[in-house]
């Protein structure tokens, strides 16, 4: 019986040295998104698999891996964003079917072009605003509890 004490854990490669062929994809996937810049595009996927002799399965298995979990709150609040905006105007109004509501951006034009009262037309857009933000942080907290690490708000 051997000593475990004397052939310590090599970073979770097994004793026998063999490193798992996803698990080389993710190192060296991690590599190459190290060494880019901001707005560098990521090596196609077919050079990644022949340079690292991998199947493209392998390489895009890697990449979902790798980079989904770091998209994952920027997904969660677009589709967000894209809800908010979507119901804010008529989306609502259309599936209720309700005669005689306005959405806020209804109403500020109301205010502010039809009857040319500024004053409240402002009070309205101030308060689209605030519900705006108010939501956008909601889905920036909901985005870094979904992804397992805290988002900033901003």
């Amino acid at each position: 019986m051997t000593d475990t004490l004397s052939h310590p854990v090599r970073d979770g490669v097994p004793e026998h040295g063999r490193v798992p062929k996803s698990f080389a994809a993710k190192m060296a996937l991690l590599e190459i998104v190290d060494g880019l810049g901001e707005g560098d595009p990521l090596t196609p996927e077919r050079d990644l698999a022949e340079r690292l002799s991998l199947s493209r399965a392998t390489i895009r298995r890697a990449v979902l891996e790798v980079l989904l979990p770091e998209l994952l709150p920027a997904i969660v609040s677009g589709g967000s964003l894209c809800l908010l905006l979507t119901l804010n105007e008529f989306g609502i109004v259309l599936f209720i079917g309700a005669k005689g509501v306005n959405t806020l951006p209804v109403l500020v034009y109301t205010k502010g072009i039809v009857s040319f009262d500024y004053p409240s037309a402002a009070v309205i857009a101030c308060v689209q605003v605030v519900l705006s933000l108010l939501l956008y942080a909601a889905s920036r907290a909901a985005a870094g509890w979904l992804g397992g690490r805290r988002v900033g708000v901003v």
